[in-house]
């Protein structure tokens, strides 16, 4: 579910899109999660900006949705889309 809910976030934020393959894991350890998302960023949008974006907002959106606190955000840009 929490990994369900972080692809679905990503799919939120302008410029950002979930990688094609398995765009998010997570781990559950009592209330804590960490993620670990890749994402497909569209050629010459800022990059760091939009992984700031997605990590703020994935964050909130898994808090909001399990009740669980979001420890670490691990993002890395697997693919440029044009």
């Amino acid at each position: 579910m929490v990994e369900r809910v972080a692809s679905q976030a990503i799919r939120e934020v302008p410029g950002a899109e979930p990688a094609r393959t398995r765009a998010a894991r997570a781990r559950m350890s009592g209330g804590v999660v960490r993620l670990r998302l890749r994402i497909a960023v569209r050629y010459r949008d800022p990059v760091v900006q939009i992984a700031g974006r997605v990590r703020s907002h994935v964050r909130e959106r898994v808090e909001w949705t399990t009740g669980g606190r979001v420890h670490r955000v691990d993002i890395e840009i697997a693919e440029l889309v044009r």
